[in-house]
């Protein structure tokens, strides 16, 4: 009788695995290893190593092939997200009179997570925030998110200078 030979094929690997997170207009080498040939869907690309930019959530799903003809698969699921628009209203008040700023986040596809802040001058870092300026100042506020996108806004608080009633001089009648 012949011996039967039996083969076994190296678990593929990708790099980086699972779910990875990107900005629309990133790019990400996603590398694979464990075989002698490669084949990429979406695409035909056919090399261990591939540069992507995806313009929408994609899954890549890479077939790896040894040298003994044997397959085996592994995939990387790679989130498209869009950086937020930050918007911070100006506002005007009066000379001693407090502002309530307010750092509004909206838009960001592709589930951005969380958002740190940082405003300056003050150096605070919650959404919002209560200033009393003497004079017209500019406050910025910065927000990250977990893609690691950062974007800036500008409020700028005027004051108004208090006016001193005067009717005039006092009357006798």
């Amino acid at each position: 009788p012949m011996p039967i030979s039996s083969y076994v094929v190296n678990t593929p690997v990708v790099n980086p695995s699972g779910s990875v997170n990107i900005l629309q207009g990133d790019s990400i080498l996603l590398q694979a290893s464990g075989g002698t040939s490669y084949l990429w869907n979406p695409g035909t690309l056919t090399t261990a190593s591939i540069a992507i930019s995806p313009s929408a959530s994609t899954t890549y799903v890479v077939t790896v092939t040894d040298n003994n003809g044997c397959s085996s698969t592994d995939a990387a699921n790679v989130i498209v997200a869009s950086p937020p628009q930050l918007n911070v209203q100006d506002r005007t008040i009066c000379l001693g009179a407090t502002a309530t700023l307010t750092a509004n986040v909206f838009g960001g596809g592709g589930n951005p997570g969380g958002y740190s802040y940082l405003w300056n001058p003050g150096g605070l870092t919650t959404q919002q925030i209560n200033v009393t300026p003497g004079v017209t100042t500019d406050y910025y506020v910065t927000i990250s998110n977990t893609f690691g996108c950062t974007v800036t806004d500008t409020a700028t608080v005027t004051v108004n200078a208090t006016i001193a009633a005067d009717a005039g001089l006092n009357q006798q009648i």
